[in-house]
């Protein structure tokens, strides 16, 4: 890494960005489409997420010229949801709270059903209650309401 380090003031964290950071560098002639994400969550429900994401540069392609091992560095702010707030204006229960953070952060149902070890219809069932208590007949309905708890 040169002098223009990204600093981070988790210890763990800043370990973890090196690592993501020196791995991506040496992957760059060898496996463009790896990518490493770190999520830094806001510690309360005004603060915001971090995203970062490295991801390895080939050497010479379309984009770039460059002869050195190299990764491209992007960093995300992201709005948190104040999801307490968001639970108990629905009044939510503990399983929909699950399920509704999953289906958030982009999961699909199939994938959830070992997660939550019950059956597809069993999680269906559970977001159908979600969609009467919170008042919209589909999820993008429910991602655009539950955007406005930010």
């Amino acid at each position: 890494m040169g002098e223009n380090n990204i600093v981070l003031h988790n210890k763990i964290y800043q370990q973890r960005l090196d690592y993501f950071i020196k791995q991506c560098a040496t992957l760059a002639y060898k496996d463009i489409g790896l990518q490493e994400t770190l999520i830094i969550e806001g510690e309360t429900a005004q603060e915001e997420n971090l995203l970062i994401t490295v991801s390895p540069l080939a050497n010479r392609n379309t984009f770039n010229d460059i002869d050195v091992q190299c990764c491209l560095v992007t960093v995300n702010f992201q709005n948190q949801l104040n999801w307490p707030k968001l639970f108990k204006e629905f009044l939510l229960t503990p399983k929909e709270q699950q399920l509704l953070k999953a289906v958030y952060a982009k999961k699909k149902l199939n994938d959830l059903t070992g997660v939550f070890n019950v059956s597809y219809n069993t999680l269906r069932t559970h977001l159908q209650s979600i969609f009467k208590k919170v008042e919209v007949n589909s999820q993008t309905e429910l991602m655009i309401k539950i955007n406005l708890f930010k």
